[in-house]
């Protein structure tokens, strides 16, 4: 008699029962695994984004970089973390907030640019530095992303600038110079080296044109993303070198990065600073979310 074969039985019929535990329990939680673009449990993706050094900032060569910008420095991101693969978009802010501020939406200040046009998943802008902070805190409040042990935050701007670069030193992720079939902004100006384009003056959906090196979309134009950290134009001159995190934090006013469909390429740049009090709302301006891990 072949004792193998009830053995055998039995690991089958073991096998069979957890795909079946599988496929009957509750959906699964987020996965995390390093080096994987992974879901939350609202449907929004994050990218891995490594820990690594990088230089901040603009070079003194830079005759199109503001003052703020420089001195250029090196600057280490001690802990990986992931980014938002897009910016937060009006459904998503719509689930977890309720509404949407969005000027061009539906039943926005701007709902006849956008006529005949799905903008859920046009990013979320007419928003607050303090409804962003709510917008994560919210999220991470959430019974599955707490089960995960997921916090959502704004990035500072180091972590911002640092994942837009996606391991490049160029201008713009795409190199030294920005044309609209990269990225919306307006066409119009483009930079030194780059034809004239479209301008759509107005968002557009996310994702519409080509992701960087570690899978983020939309990181020059669309809307300007808020960071976490207050805005000392100054600050370069003494910044920490490890995970920086500005001066006086929680004061006015707030950095946030990337340029707008508004703007021209120069404000898109990878190491463009602008700031902003929290309290301001506008059409140009939206936010993208961070979480650690």
């Amino acid at each position: 008699m072949n004792r193998c074969v009830p053995l055998v039985t039995l690991f089958v019929l073991l096998m069979v029962a957890f795909v079946g535990l599988r496929k009957c329990g509750a959906e699964e939680q987020p996965t995390a695994e390093p080096g994987k673009v992974i879901t939350n449990s609202i449907g929004m993706k994050l990218a891995p984004i490594p820990a690594g050094e990088f230089l901040m900032g603009s070079p003194e060569s830079d005759e199109e970089a503001f003052d703020d910008e420089k001195p250029q420095h090196p600057v280490k991101i001690t802990k990986p973390y992931y980014m938002g693969v897009f910016e937060v978009t009006q459904q998503e802010y719509q689930k977890m907030m309720g509404n949407t501020p969005s000027f061009f939406s539906k039943k926005g200040g701007g709902k006849k640019l956008v006529e005949g046009l799905d903008t859920s998943r046009f990013p979320v802008e007419k928003i607050t530095w303090n409804q962003g902070v709510e917008f994560c805190k919210k999220l991470s409040a959430l019974p599955k992303e707490k089960a995960a042990g997921h916090v959502y935050r704004l990035p500072s701007e180091a972590e911002w600038e640092f994942a837009c670069r996606g391991g490049t030193t160029s201008t713009y992720h795409l190199g030294d110079s920005l044309s609209s079939a990269q990225a919306n902004f307006n066409g119009n100006l483009p930079s030194e080296g780059a034809e004239t384009g479209p301008f759509l003056a107005r968002t557009t959906t996310v994702g519409s044109y080509k992701p960087n090196a570690w899978g983020l979309f939309d990181m020059h134009g669309n809307v300007g993303e808020w960071c976490f950290d207050h805005h000392d134009a100054n600050y370069y001159q003494n910044s920490a070198r490890e995970d920086p995190k500005g001066t006086s934090p929680g004061l006015d006013p707030m950095v946030y990065r990337g340029g707008s469909w508004g703007d021209d390429a120069t404000g898109c740049r990878s190491a463009c600073r602008e700031s902003s009090i929290k309290p301001y709302r506008y059409k140009t301006r939206g936010f993208r979310v961070l979480l650690t891990r």
